[in-house]
């Protein structure tokens, strides 16, 4: 064998070795027994990535197929509609409440409920039992304040400066959660112990926000606006 043919075989298992280690992604199609109906498209712009969310319904089932897209997108576009829904849910039970006020309560419990991984239905029936989505709500015996009902105590807690940040929309409904939470892990993550604990003491107020939540999570499953 020449040196030639052997510099030239030693180059080509370099360069063949050089892109086994590049990876390459390929997305098998989604085999779909029986036709799905198509409910809506929606399309989200972003610079440069072009994306198309299509949502369909499959035996009883919504599937989300996604084309060209970015994880990131997909999140965001659940997100947005699931906030929809829950502002919505806000006006159409509530309807004295104002809009702009919704969205944001809505904006606020989507995000941090995803931030701490607690149910997105159970915090919204917290607040329905405890303050109407009334962020102005004062309990007059216990002076537990806004959306969540938080008591003033907790405000050292979350190193607030005054009591009166409890009324501002994140705050509060950040303050609740993370009150739940605490309760949720003092009981194993059981939730009518947790919410037991987070009303004082009364045995009806877990099964009434559990009652809530059930109708919350059915409004927002069939929700198509």
């Amino acid at each position: 064998m020449t040196k030639a043919i052997l510099f030239l075989l030693l180059t080509l298992a370099v360069l063949l070795g050089g892109c086994s280690t590049k990876q390459y992604v390929v997305q098998e199609p989604l085999i779909v027994e029986q036709s799905p109906t198509l409910l809506e498209t929606v399309e989200i712009k972003e610079p440069y990535i072009p994306i198309l969310l299509v949502k369909e319904r499959d035996v009883n089932i919504d599937i989300v197929r996604l084309n060209n897209y970015k994880p990131e997108s997909c999140n965001i576009a659940i997100e947005n509609r699931l906030k929809k829904a829950i502002t919505n849910y806000i006006l159409t039970h509530y309807p004295s409440r104002c809009p702009v006020k919704s969205e944001e309560i809505a904006h606020h419990i989507v995000e941090l409920c995803d931030e701490n991984e607690v149910d997105v239905n159970i915090i919204i029936a917290i607040m329905e039992a405890e303050s109407q989505f009334n962020p102005l709500a004062t309990n007059k015996r216990s002076k537990a304040a806004g959306l969540m009902q938080v008591m003033p105590f907790w405000a050292k807690d979350f190193n607030l400066k005054n009591k009166k940040e409890l009324y501002e929309i994140e705050t509060n409904i950040y303050a609740g959660i993370k009150v739940l939470k605490i309760f949720l892990d003092e009981h194993n993550g059981n939730m009518k112990k947790a919410l037991y604990r987070y009303v004082g003491g009364s045995k009806k107020y877990p099964n009434q926000v559990l009652v809530i939540s059930k109708k919350v999570s059915i409004y927002i499953a069939s929700y198509s606006g």
